[in-house]
């Protein structure tokens, strides 16, 4: 793997690690979902903030999961490799990345408040190119 293909793979995980920590760790429900619920007129109670609470931190964990995983596969891609190695970080990175930013963006058209998904789309396109350098 080139150094620069694996530098684009590193920031992409750095991202998503960033994005995850974020659902790990951060306040729950996330500034976007307060702003849904409040147009809805849905009260937070305490059992709807254990149930966001707990998917926040499930999606952390696969997040962290993934970035991981897209590195570390990344960084056992040698120039020799076929392609079927050389594609999977870039699979790894889809199958989590492709609906992080198709359900939020559906969920924007329906509720007209911003979500992430713009930042998942960045982060796709990190992926491709970091692919698209490993083949060179």
């Amino acid at each position: 793997m080139s150094t620069f293909s694996l530098a684009l793979y590193g920031v992409g995980s750095l991202g998503t690690i960033a994005i995850a920590a974020g659902y790990m760790a951060g306040d729950v429900p996330k500034a976007y979902h307060r702003e849904i619920l409040e147009k809805e007129g849905v009260a937070l109670t305490p059992g709807l903030e254990a149930v966001l609470t707990a998917l926040c931190r499930i999606v952390g964990a696969g997040l962290l999961a993934a970035a991981v995983s897209v590195f570390v596969f990344a960084a056992q891609v040698e120039p020799s490799d076929p392609l079927l190695v050389k594609i999977r970080p870039l699979l790894v990175g889809l199958i989590v990345a492709v609906p992080c930013a198709i359900m939020p963006r559906r969920v924007e058209e329906v509720t007209g408040v911003k979500t992430p998904w713009r930042t998942a789309v960045a982060l796709t396109g990190l992926l491709f190119a970091a692919f698209a350098i490993s083949l060179m």
